[in-house]
């Protein structure tokens, strides 16, 4: 280890006795830090604002005595011989003055002088082998302070930092009315309780249990028998991450995941923002009024406000990136009710796997996210972590989701004896991709939701942005009614929308495809990388060459059919894999993309073959025995295409051959809207 290393220091061997394992989550953390010594990623900060007549020596010495009592601010991480264990260090005298005083009422700003101080410390990288938390008072006017704490997050989680606030705020009060806090004993609440019931619980039937349910969620996803495709990510021909919000993506900067949306580096963080070293943060208040529609949309449902929360963000992600195969994290403490009570780190996320279609009504996806949250939380002690190494994972991939919701079940809110102590979150540590949490707050209070970001992957006006989706979206899904289809529900203004979809833009194509048509982009392509995946439709994977294969296959298949250059061809086939297929074998061929719609009545479906000259129809399996198709069968030939889109059915007796050339100037394809004398009006591109 390194001299000026933050992580940890040699402990000599008559001390080993008085040391301890390390929790689940604390390695999660130490491993971390391990990763990028520098960071300041780990640290997870709080704002308490005080608007009232403050005892500042009161605050300090109950803060004092706090930490005196809590292990997990006395404690030390140490090595020997390679292995990580921690010990509770704590000085023959406690120690005090521990709050710093900062007075900034003489600035021009105080509020933006606060703001500065508070950042600038959350930067901070502390040895581990010291104390690693930190404590100020701003005072911005004799009637207003700001609290602000940092801690590491190798020591406490979010349920240990409103434990640890609660009980200053407890003792403060205790000291107002003439107590003293010398005597005062608080409940035992040892950190090695903590760890004792996790070994225990490694050791039990319940984990094996837990081991059990989430290896059979993901058993597809285990090293050689599967992709993961985390929630939001396509990828590119090179297999690098993209991201698909309506069909445009963002490609990678080397490292191991990439945004919703695209990165930008080179714009300034808006003043509704607060930054850190350690990400993006945003806060807002959630109208009581969507908040209402939440609960009663659970009622419906008997379930948890909670789960209708989750349900948009998983409808969410879906329609950004047009993933039906979505996994949302759900934080979650990881502990059982005997040890709520101890300050400490044991925090997990429980990967949440969901399908989710356009087709799904609210009310299914309500339910079938209730049941997974269910699940998930009896088993919630199994860490993603131990997950991963089960399913020999790594990287990027053992993070399972990169979209992390959390329900804070908890208010952060204080009471100084009297004096009411509203709390803000600064950072609540590591962001791999983008974080949301959602805390319900002290009654008569909206609650609030907020927005985590990773800095290295979204510009500022990124997370201002999907703020806004996410809440636009929310109170639609929330507001609505249980039978409307997802596919049903508005998704921003138009305004907002088109932002959305422009900060997708993606990456510039290659210079060699400049000016060509489809095709020859596509077969560039091939030939490129023709083993990298190019179609992920479930536990269907098409690579580049395989996906050739098939389109190839059905542009032969057409041109036996006398198919000619700008021929309209049907298409009447599922969002899978065949319909990537079926349109590049369309265009291959020469021959107009003409896609069709199984829920269009029978006369829908004659007008638009007739306005687009339809001379052929591709279905799938799926669409091949409905009425229309077996009655256009008697007029027209109908190709039926395989999951994978080979020709399953409607050959002719013998192929065509591809077209040497696609001319860019020919037809490619013909959309209809539903046109202003109510028939289908078809517009050629």
């Amino acid at each position: 280890m390194q001299e000026n290393s933050p992580l940890s220091t040699e402990v000599s061997p008559e001390e080993t006795e008085e040391t301890f394992e390390l929790t689940t989550a604390q390695q999660g953390m130490w491993y971390g830090q391990l990763v990028d010594p520098d960071s300041p990623k780990c640290n997870i900060g709080e704002c308490i604002e005080i608007r009232g007549d403050l005892d500042e020596g009161l605050l300090a010495a109950a803060l004092d005595r706090a930490v005196a009592l809590c292990d997990s601010l006395n404690l030390r991480i140490v090595t020997r011989d390679g292995t990580v264990r921690q010990r509770v260090v704590r000085p023959s005298v406690p120690r005090t003055g521990l709050l710093r005083p900062v007075d900034l009422s003489g600035t021009d700003d105080p509020t933006a002088a606060a703001e500065r101080y508070m950042a600038a410390d959350m930067a901070t990288v502390d040895r581990l082998d010291a104390p690693h938390h930190h404590y100020a008072l701003l005072r911005l006017a004799p009637q207003l302070h700001y609290w602000y704490v940092r801690f590491h997050h190798i020591a406490i989680d979010g349920l240990g930092g409103a434990l640890f606030t609660r009980t200053v705020a407890d003792l403060y009060t205790r000291a107002a009315r003439g107590e003293d806090l010398d005597a005062v004993e608080l409940p035992p609440a040892p950190l090695r309780d903590l760890v004792a019931g996790e070994t225990a619980y490694r050791a039990s039937d319940q984990y094996e249990a837990d081991r059990a349910y989430w290896t059979g969620k993901f058993a597809d996803l285990a090293a050689g028998h599967g992709t993961h495709q985390a929630a939001g990510h396509v990828t590119d021909p090179a297999g690098r991450h993209l991201t698909d919000p309506a069909g445009a993506g963002d490609v990678s900067d080397g490292r191991d995941g990439t945004a919703l949306i695209r990165r930008r580096t080179d714009t300034p963080t808006p003043d509704e923002l607060s930054a850190t070293p350690g990400g993006l943060h945003t806060r807002e208040t959630l109208p009581f009024a969507v908040f209402d529609d939440l609960r009663r949309l659970a009622a419906g449902h008997r379930t948890t406000w909670s789960a209708v929360f989750v349900s948009a963000v998983a409808a969410y992600v879906a329609r950004v990136t047009g993933n039906q195969d979505v996994t949302v994290g759900l934080a979650s403490n990881g502990r059982h009710g005997g040890l709520r009570h101890i300050v400490g780190m044991t925090s997990n996320v429980l990967p949440l796997r969901l399908t989710v279609t356009g087709e799904m009504t609210v009310g299914a996806l309500v339910r079938a996210v209730a049941a997974e949250m269910r699940g998930a939380l009896r088993h919630r002690r199994f860490s993603r972590e131990q997950l991963a190494r089960e399913l020999r994972m790594t990287d990027a991939a053992a993070r399972l989701s990169d979209i992390v919701v959390n329900i804070m079940g908890y208010n952060y809110d204080l009471d100084l004896a009297g004096i009411p102590a509203p709390s803000r979150l600064l950072s609540l540590g590591p962001v791999d991709d983008l974080s949301l949490f959602v805390s319900e707050r002290a009654e008569g209070k909206d609650p609030l939701i907020g927005f985590d970001t990773n800095p290295e992957l979204y510009r500022a006006e990124d997370v201002r942005l999907h703020q806004r989706a996410v809440v636009s979206f929310l109170s639609a899904l929330a507001g609505a009614d249980a039978d409307v289809l997802l596919r049903d529900l508005p998704f921003l203004d138009g305004a907002g929308a088109g932002a959305l979809l422009a900060g997708g833009r993606g990456t510039e194509l290659p210079a060699e495809t400049a000016g060509s048509t489809l095709p020859e982009a596509f077969r560039a392509q091939v030939r490129r990388t023709p083993d990298a995946p190019a179609v992920v439709d479930g536990a269907v994977t098409l690579s580049y060459q395989e996906l050739a294969g098939s389109a190839d296959e059905l542009s032969e298949t057409l041109n036996g059919w006398g198919v000619g250059a700008e021929d309209g061809i049907g298409v009447l086939v599922g969002r899978s894999a065949a319909l990537v297929s079926a349109t590049l074998g369309v265009v291959g061929a020469g021959a107009a993309y003409v896609p069709m719609d199984a829920a269009w009545p029978a006369e829908r479906l004659d007008r638009v073959a007739e306005v687009a000259n339809v001379r052929a129809l591709v279905v799938d399996a799926a669409h091949a025995d409905r009425p229309w198709v077996r009655e256009t069968a008697a007029t027209l030939p109908v190709i039926v295409l395989d999951d994978h889109g080979g020709v399953l059915r409607g050959a002719p007796p013998w192929r065509g051959v591809l077209p040497t050339v696609a001319h860019g100037g020919r037809l490619a394809y013909v959309m209809f809207t539903s046109g202003s004398t109510g028939l289908p009006k078809g517009v050629g591109v």
